[in-house]
């Protein structure tokens, strides 16, 4: 749609290269996501995933700079020291795209925005945390299903979630809901054994 305007309309388009690197970054993406679906093609449940040690660090930095950021609203994104685990890459990528992506899209607008991505060590589990508008404890299992959208008013098919557990299940794992500490906002929580 994008790329759209500026062909057809360029005069609709405030800042030109702001679009450009917009696109840029959408289509980096929807590479991933296609590395993604690429790496289970053809693969039985029965087959073993191909895994490699991965930098949970690296890939939630590569997973934040590839999401199309529109706004100039005050975010925080912090990304803690982690354990390195056995995955995919393009799959763990996604995987934390997916959960940035829904942190960002679910913000609260009473507060900056604060993300939160770190290892619980008595979970054994990554995490992404945020202050958002969060989940009530009684739906902490529907936000994984095939379409679900707790809010109907945001944007998006309600598949990012999914596709979260799908990739999780994928390398033998599990995810969860779970209430930040201060009550506010989600934390999910993902395991994946070597």
């Amino acid at each position: 749609m994008l790329s759209g305007l500026l062909v057809e309309e360029p005069e609709l388009v405030d800042d030109a290269n702001e679009a450009l690197l917009q696109i840029h970054r959408s289509t980096r993406r929807s590479l991933n996501v296609l590395d993604a679906l690429v790496a289970l093609e053809g693969r039985t449940d029965g087959e073993r995933l191909a895994k490699t040690t991965l930098s949970p660090e690296l890939l939630a930095r590569e997973a934040a700079a590839s999401l199309v950021l529109t706004d100039s609203e005050r975010r925080s994104l912090e990304i803690r020291r982690m354990p390195r685990l056995r995955g995919h890459p393009a799959l763990i990528r996604q995987l934390y795209s997916n959960l940035l992506a829904n942190a960002f899209k679910f913000r609260s607008p009473e507060r900056e925005l604060r993300v939160i991505c770190g290892y619980d060590e008595e979970a054994r589990g990554w995490y992404v945390e945020d202050n958002g508008i969060g989940v009530p404890a009684s739906r902490g299992e529907e936000i994984f299903a095939s379409g679900s959208r707790y809010k109907a008013e945001r944007p998006g098919s309600g598949l990012g979630l999914y596709v979260v557990r799908w990739i999780v299940e994928a390398h033998g794992g599990r995810v969860w809901f779970e209430q930040p500490h201060e009550s506010e906002g989600a934390c999910l929580i993902f395991t994946v054994p070597d």
